[in-house]
C-alpha cells in the first residue's frame, strides 16, 4: 500500500496534478495511451462484456462511477461528454450479474 501513500501525499502536497503531468511527457505517452486502451471502455464495449441491452446498460452504468472527457467529435447529439468506463468495474459488475438477486429463505 506504499503507492496509496504516496499518492495521498501528493495529493495533499496540491501536486497530484504534477504527476499526472509527468506521465504526459512523451517518454510515459505511449504508456499512458495503452492503459488508457486496455482499461478504460464505452457504453458499447461494455454491453458485450456485460451482454446486456442497450437499455439494461445504461441503466446499470448509472451505478457505476465515470470518467466523462469532453467530445471533440462535432455532432449535436448528447451533451458533449464522452463517458469511460474501468473495465475492472464492468467486470466485476458482470459477475455480480451472473450471481443474480439473492433468494429469500
Amino acid at each position: 500500500m506504499e503507492i496509496e501513500v504516496f499518492l495521498n501525499q501528493l495529493k495533499n502536497d496540491g501536486k497530484i496534478n504534477d504527476l499526472l503531468d509527468y506521465f504526459s511527457t512523451d517518454e510515459y505517452k505511449s504508456y499512458l495511451s495503452d492503459w488508457c486502451n486496455e482499461n478504460l471502455l464505452v457504453k458499447q464495449e461494455a454491453m458485450k462484456i456485460t451482454g446486456q441491452s442497450l437499455r439494461g446498460i445504461t441503466q446499470s452504468l448509472e451505478k457505476l462511477p465515470a470518467f466523462y472527457l469532453k467530445d471533440i467529435r462535432k455532432t449535436n447529439q448528447g451533451n458533449g461528454l464522452t463517458r469511460l468506463y474501468l473495465k475492472k468495474d464492468i467486470e466485476n459488475y458482470a459477475k455480480t450479474m451472473k450471481k443474480g438477486p439473492k433468494k429469500k429463505s
